[in-house]
């Protein structure tokens, strides 16, 4: 009784003289369970040193021999107490303390302000001597306890306080592979006066002459025609489409281009009307007459068939399964092939033209503006703002836009020279050329052409 009642005392004065939570840190945990005996010892082995290894580790008892060996009763104490060192690296904490090999393992307690509760809050179990803590906010202080778990009770190491680094300044949203610093020349006949860019046929050329050459993928200039009618090309894939000044269509029918294709191709005549302005090739060809009126010929059997009628028409463009015309209010309507009408897409008297690819039409004001529109056939992204109008430039020197038609390039030549290159993927301009004797510009793809006017041509490709 006399030695319950001293431990009973021992217990009352630790935990009245401190707080719980210092109780805790500064006298670690008592075993209070049986007795703990060790047999194979005599009575006068049974004090130290000749102490068993179990109980003389870290203990403090009163030591009696009997009948089951050397027992230990009264006060068992921890493990040694951890001394934590916090190190810091941007937003994560390593915590490292010393190793007990009385210790089982470790719990590391943590909070984000010096009062968190350690004994009933967040924690992770290590079995080593180390742990960091990753992803945790920045600038932010965090809070630390680490427990050695022993057989007989823990031992609780000092709270540890340690701060987060100052988060990063976000990196620079990645701009698009610079273009090549110099223009490769593809061609010099100061003869030539138009370019015509294709993704299958890489560049067609016109000549004051009225000579038409192409040079495809393969390499090598073909000469296609020379009549001095001709005024205008139009490619759609591989299919070559050309106007005459009297108004005759031709169609250049050629089954293959490059190597393995060495039979020429054949011009056939598709129309002869003279008041033809303006062809347009595209799912079907198409032609727009002086009287506004449109007309569509099926490229599987013909013939030519009235769409439209109207006197405001000034314009048409195609690319793909869409076709669509321009007034001189600035309307701008697309053809829809399953009702055979036509659908309102903007009503703004400012635009000048308007340039199509496969997903997108642009439209250029005369103020320099360019807006682009995404078909809400081919975008249901909200990001990506299908079916409405969204600003891309406004640049009053702007003269010229030209769309990469299968690509998500867009250009823009400017009235000193400039070219510059728009990427949907970045939504950032970028300069390409800096040259006053640029006349015209065509791109198909990531191949960009320019024409200057003494007839050289220079080709560059994007990345």
């Amino acid at each position: 009784m006399k030695k319950i009642s001293f431990f009973v005392v021992l217990a009352f004065f630790l935990v009245s003289v401190a707080p719980a939570s210092a109780f805790w840190k500064d006298y670690g945990v008592w075993w209070g369970g049986n007795d703990l005996c060790r047999g194979g010892y005599t009575e006068a082995m049974c004090k130290p040193p000749l102490l068993p290894p179990e109980l003389g580790q870290n203990l403090s008892c009163n030591y009696y021999h009997s009948t089951t060996g050397c027992c230990c009763q009264g006060l068992v104490w921890a493990p040694d107490r951890p001394e934590v060192t916090a190190t810091v690296s941007g937003n994560s904490i390593r915590l490292s303390w010393n190793e007990d090999p009385g210790a089982n393992s470790y719990g590391v307690y943590w909070g984000d302000n010096p009062d968190f509760k350690w004994f009933d809050e967040r924690y992770f179990k290590v079995d080593g001597n180390s742990f960091t803590h990753n992803n945790l906010n920045y600038n932010t202080d965090y809070y630390y306890v680490v427990i050695a778990w022993g057989t007989y009770g823990d031992r609780v190491s000092q709270e540890v306080k340690a701060t987060t680094g100052t988060e990063p300044a976000p990196a620079p949203a990645p701009s698009p592979d610079p273009p090549p610093s110099t223009w490769e020349e593809f061609d010099n006949n100061p003869a030539t006066n138009k370019i015509v860019a294709d993704g299958v046929v890489k560049l067609c050329k016109l000549h004051n002459n009225g000579e038409l050459w192409c040079n495809s993928s393969w390499g090598g200039w073909e000469l296609l025609d020379s009549n001095p009618a001709t005024i205008d090309l139009r490619f759609h894939g591989c299919q070559l489409l050309k106007l005459h000044n009297n108004g005759e269509i031709w169609y250049y029918n050629k089954t293959c281009w490059g190597h393995g294709c060495p039979e020429p191709g054949t011009w056939v005549m598709l129309d002869s009307n003279p008041d033809t302005t303006m062809i347009a090739n595209g799912r079907d060809f198409y032609k727009l007459h002086k009287d506004g009126s449109i007309w569509l010929y099926d490229r599987s059997d013909g013939p030519w068939e009235q769409i439209d009628n109207n006197p405001a028409t000034t314009a048409i463009e195609a690319e793909g399964n869409d076709l669509y015309q321009l007034h001189d209010d600035g309307s701008i309507l697309r053809y829809n092939y399953d009702t055979g009408g036509w659908d309102l897409l903007d009503n703004n008297p400012a635009t000048v033209s308007i340039e199509a690819t496969a997903t997108t039409l642009y439209q250029l004001q005369n103020t320099g503006a360019i807006l682009r529109y995404n078909l809400p056939s081919r975008y249901n992204d909200p990001v990506d703002h299908p079916g409405e109008w969204v600003l891309v430039d406004n640049d009053p020197a702007t003269i010229k836009m030209v769309a990469s038609l299968n690509s998500r390039f867009l250009f823009k030549l400017k009235n000193n020279g400039e070219l510059w290159f728009y990427s949907s993927l970045t939504g950032v301009w970028e300069p390409l050329d800096n040259n006053p004797a640029i006349v015209d510009v065509d791109a198909q793809h990531h191949d960009v052409f320019e024409l200057l006017n003494d007839g050289k041509i220079r080709h560059l490709v994007l990345p």
